[in-house]
């Protein structure tokens, strides 16, 4: 992989982990507000991105890793979207 390969990567894990953050704190904030449903969507979405992101890196890109790391890109996205519209009022 080259140099500038790698540096994606890493930046993208940076991103990653900030994401991971975000899934969790807002699960948290979920869960207080009494909005069990979107707190596990939040949790169980928070696990899986990163799952799949460490997997994607462990086989060095085979194929169902990248398939499943696009599926996770894409519950990542149905995620912002879904908290998105929910505090949609309150921004």
């Amino acid at each position: 992989m080259s140099w500038h390969g790698v540096l994606h990567f890493v930046v993208g894990g940076i991103g990653f982990l900030g994401l991971f953050g975000a899934y969790q704190f807002v699960g948290r904030r979920l869960r207080r507000e009494n909005r069990p449903r979107m707190a596990v969507f939040s949790h169980v979405s928070g696990i899986l991105f990163p799952v799949m992101f460490i997997a994607m890196a462990a086989t060095g890109g085979a194929s169902w890793a990248l398939l499943a790391f696009t599926a996770a890109v894409v519950l990542a996205s149905a995620w912002l979207s879904t908290i998105l519209a929910h505090y949609r009022h309150s921004l």
